[in-house]
């Protein structure tokens, strides 16, 4: 059924079809990007992808979810920290024990 709708809109796009624009969207596409906030989160995914195998998930993920909220604009550090770790401990076991995915422990083999 996928390939079938992707083969009929794409067919309907050589001929010159074109999708109905977004009305719900609250966007102003004048508007720059706002660098200040997508490289620091850009930064915190990279930083969580170079970590993961070495650091382990619990403490890339909460690099990742702090950096997040970080550069998204919250000023809360030590709740904000606590609760990267607490999602990160969360996922970590969610995966393990919920659908028996071992995500890499990392520094914290025996620990965790």
């Amino acid at each position: 059924m996928l390939v079938a709708c992707a083969v009929l809109l794409a067919i309907n796009v050589l001929r010159g079809g074109k999708g109905e624009a977004e009305g719900g969207e609250d966007v102003d596409l004048a508007h720059p990007a706002d660098w200040k906030t997508i490289l620091p989160l850009a930064g915190a995914f990279i930083l969580n992808i170079l970590l993961i195998d070495w650091a382990g998930w619990v403490i890339s993920g909460t690099v990742l979810f702090w950096g997040s909220v970080l550069a998204l604009g919250s000023r809360h550090y030590v709740r904000d920290g606590l609760i990267s770790v607490a999602l990160s401990l969360l996922t970590f076991y969610g995966f393990y024990l919920g659908l028996g995915i071992a995500l890499p422990a990392g520094l914290l083999e025996g620990i965790l």
